[in-house]
């Protein structure tokens, strides 16, 4: 579902929890299998591994990562997603896919313009703009290999897609394309997104078959919302943080937050939590139990599930 800025305010757990997660005889299947301590113990092993790469990722952070994920440009990876048939894990590989790309060619771009003159600039601009869609196309390719769940989409799938978007690209100039994006990511596909950490603190924080399901599909949807408003999202937590702890607030900080997944996937679950829970009590000790799978302050759990709330209500502080 291509959700629409309008399809974000005042949603009701009715409204976001859509049929969109995993089946019941797959969720039995898995608390099944976690209910041994062995299993237990192996999940909670492959968690601590993603807290790992999660923190290498934000070590080596670059001041552009994240810069491209802009509303019009997650719009456009959700309606061709929509168009591909692929799962919400590709849709979200293909936005950080993206992502990556994006930040290669533009000091690619720096480097192959900063010989050339203002009229050949331009035409390359002009040539990079008409190759856009493709390379989103290509974005989702790539990442329907390699999430592996799926079938992943073809040559034909993507110059259907295209031909109906206006564009007319042969099979040679798709194949071209996927070789383009993997040589600027140096063929390195290997992403996280916030659904792959959310999935992880679902299945270790003790949940109910039922709960599990209604949870997971809540937690996708409010997953799609923070793609789409992303900057917005972070900027009125940045406005919050500056409110109650002014003496601490820096940009170097806060980039390192907006790319924190399990800082977010933290915030997204109790941000589910509360929509499908009433109980006050209950979902205070599931906010223990998350900041303590994610290693997160609970305070900068709640900060940014409730900068998340504000704005699937409308009305951010």
């Amino acid at each position: 579902m291509l959700m629409s800025e309008e399809s974000t305010s005042t949603c009701t757990s009715e409204d976001m929890s859509s049929n969109r997660a995993p089946s019941v005889a797959s969720v039995e299947s898995f608390l099944n299998h976690l209910a041994v301590p062995e299993n237990q113990s192996m999940m909670d092993l492959q968690l601590q591994r993603m807290k790992a790469w999660n923190e290498n990722i934000l070590r080596t952070l670059t001041p552009d990562k994240g810069k491209s994920m802009t509303s019009d440009v997650v719009r456009l990876i959700f309606y061709m997603c929509e168009k591909f048939r692929v799962t919400d894990l590709v849709r979200y590989h293909a936005i950080e896919i993206h992502d990556r790309f994006m930040e290669a060619l533009n000091k690619d771009v720096a480097n192959i313009t900063r010989d050339f003159s203002e009229a050949r600039r331009k035409d390359y601009e002009e040539y990079l703009i008409s190759k856009f869609a493709l390379r989103v196309a290509t974005c989702i390719q790539l990442a329907s290999k390699t999430v592996g769940r799926v079938a992943a989409v073809t040559s034909k799938e993507i110059r259907s897609v295209l031909f109906r978007m206006g564009f007319d690209e042969n099979c040679d100039s798709i194949l071209r394309s996927e070789l383009k994006v993997l040589k600027l990511i140096s063929h390195n596909l290997n992403v996280l997104t916030p659904l792959e950490v959310v999935e992880f603190v679902l299945m270790l924080v003790g949940l109910e078959k039922s709960e599990y399901r209604k949870l997971y599909s809540l937690c996708v949807a409010i997953i799609d919302v923070v793609y789409l408003l992303k900057f917005d999202m972070y900027h009125c937590y940045r406005k919050k943080a500056a409110r109650e702890k002014p003496h601490i607030v820096n940009l170097t900080d806060f980039h390192r937050k907006e790319n924190d997944y399990f800082l977010l996937a933290g915030a997204i679950t109790q941000c589910a939590m509360i929509i499908q829970c009433c109980n006050t009590s209950e979902t205070n000790l599931k906010l223990s139990m998350l900041g303590s799978l994610t290693g997160i302050d609970v305070q900068e759990i709640a900060s940014l599930s409730q900068c998340i709330a504000n704005f699937l209500i409308d009305r951010p502080v």
